[in-house]
């Protein structure tokens, strides 16, 4: 925690393959004055996208296309 934002990592595992996959996406959160709220998900690398935000991003830009 570091003032009025915070990491929490998250593990996440998928059993289904062999070999099982492993990976940990960090979750931000900011406090606001109605409590601890997500603010982005910094996702791990095993995936093609960077983050939530840049992720809804691009998919709003190309609903509009």
């Amino acid at each position: 925690m570091h003032n009025k934002t915070a990491n929490a990592f998250v593990q996440f595992e998928y059993n289904q393959t062999t070999p099982k996959l492993l990976w940990r996406d960090k979750v931000h959160l900011i406090n606001t004055d109605k409590g601890w709220r997500i603010d982005n998900i910094i996702f791990d690398t095993i995936g093609n996208s960077k983050d939530l935000k840049a992720t809804l991003t691009d998919f709003a830009k190309s609903t509009h296309q």
